[in-house]
């Protein structure tokens, strides 16, 4: 099975903390099995989006977004 990547990061948009939760990706599986194959990535995925908030809030000087992100790992 050929992966795709963005398939995973868009999985993890469903579950992260602002998405459907995985019951919604085991609903979406019932359509595509494919998904299952991309859970863990996913999982990975989503637990990145505090750490991408805090280095986007770096990057562009955006204090705000970057407490919110680095919160979780202080």
């Amino acid at each position: 099975m050929r992966r795709y990547p963005e398939l995973s990061a868009l999985a993890a948009a469903m579950i992260g903390p602002f998405g459907y939760g995985e019951g919604f990706l085991q609903s979406v599986g019932v359509v595509y099995p494919g998904i299952e194959g991309m859970r863990v990535r996913a999982r990975f995925y989503a637990g990145t989006f505090a750490l991408q908030e805090a280095l986007h809030g770096v990057e562009h000087g955006d204090e705000d977004a970057f407490r919110r992100g680095i919160a979780e790992y202080v």
